[in-house]
């Protein structure tokens, strides 16, 4: 009996080892899992964080962009209005033909970012344009004169 008594025991030890083993195999495996969800809602933040840095960025700059557009209009327009306001003053008739044609291309490429740019509206353009067109036709009258 004793020997008997020692193999259940034996047999006893081993299970009890065996189920402590289990026991602890299953709390490392619980562990591994937490840390691997832990390790992949880590990431996912991560993700999140830069998709939101990125979408800033993009904000920031398309906002530079319509500062940069709307100073290149502004510097354009104030171009027109320079070279209106000396083809207006000046008795020269082929310096105020230069200024009526520069205004004119300048309108042209105002015109041309308008349609480039939707956020790029320009106003009070038709008064400045038949004025230019009704310059230019007395203009070229004056010269056309000069010349017979």
């Amino acid at each position: 009996m004793g020997r008997r008594g020692g193999l259940a025991g034996m047999i006893a030890a081993i299970a009890g080892a065996t189920i402590d083993a289990a026991f602890r195999a299953s709390r490392r495996a619980e562990a591994e899992r937490k840390r691997q969800i832990r390790a992949a809602e880590s990431a996912r933040q991560r993700q999140i964080r830069a998709a939101e840095s990125e979408r800033k960025r993009q904000i920031r700059a398309e906002e530079n962009e319509k500062i940069k557009v709307g100073k290149s209009a502004k510097r354009l327009a104030d171009k027109v209005n320079e070279a209106l306001k000396i083809a207006r003053r000046t008795p020269n008739q082929k310096t105020k033909l230069r200024k009526i044609y520069a205004a004119q291309h300048i309108i042209e490429q105002l015109k041309n970012m308008e349609e480039m740019y939707s956020y790029l509206t320009l106003y009070d353009l038709l008064p400045i344009e038949a004025e230019l067109m009704q310059m230019q036709a007395e203009t070229e009258s004056n010269l056309q004169n000069l010349k017979t």
